[in-house]
């Protein structure tokens, strides 16, 4: 009896997470974004307990985006056009809306940027945001390197600067499960370097 009561609570736990309703979709924007309003989709509070982030912008001290709690970081905020609700990220990369106009919606949350450390050469989560995807820096370990990477946006010279044992480039970006330089993202135009200023110097 104990056993067929736990796969029941299983299952329960599973369609909490996973089933979702228009009804659970809530308008949670202060003002129209691009003449839409922003829905959250409302995780069952019951099971659905894990704290996640949802960045979209960041600045050299705070990333901006939304707060929530859920099962996993499903996608959380849409917009509804039509009968169709799309995700966010899916409407900025579509053009529905602008991030500059959804700006004034975002949370402000503490960056945390993992510490590097002199003991080891890794790629170090900096916890800053770019198209929705953290930036690294290939940093730390045991040699006495001090580098600086240098990027040139709108004409004007900008670097990152790290310690340890380093490669050619400094800061990286995942695509397809791999590391690839923010230089050539850069210059394949992935990637708008307005966008990575905040985590520079001008020199």
């Amino acid at each position: 009896m104990k056993k067929i009561l736990l796969i029941l609570l299983l299952l329960l736990m599973s369609l909490s997470c996973t089933s979702k309703s228009a009804d659970n979709y809530h308008i949670i924007s202060n003002h129209k974004v691009d003449g839409y309003d922003i829905y959250e989709y409302n995780h069952n509070d019951f099971f659905c307990k894990t704290y996640y982030e949802d960045i979209y912008y960041s600045d050299s001290l705070y990333n901006y985006g939304f707060s929530f709690y859920g099962c996993a970081a499903d996608m959380t905020f849409f917009i509804k056009q039509g009968n169709e609700y799309i995700y966010i990220q899916d409407a900025l990369e579509l053009g529905f809306i602008t991030l500059e106009s959804l700006l004034p919606e975002l949370e402000k949350l503490e960056r945390h940027p993992e510490e590097i450390s002199s003991e080891e050469a890794d790629y170090y989560w900096l916890d800053f945001y770019i198209n929705h995807k953290v930036v690294y820096a290939y940093a730390g370990g045991e040699c006495n390197q001090t580098g600086n990477e240098t990027f040139i946006i709108d004409g004007v010279e900008y670097y990152y600067s790290a310690r340890g044992c380093l490669l050619e480039n400094i800061l990286y970006m995942r695509n397809n499960n791999e590391y690839v330089p923010v230089s050539s993202l850069l210059a394949e135009g992935n990637i708008d370097g307005q966008y990575l200023i905040p985590l520079l110097k001008e020199k």
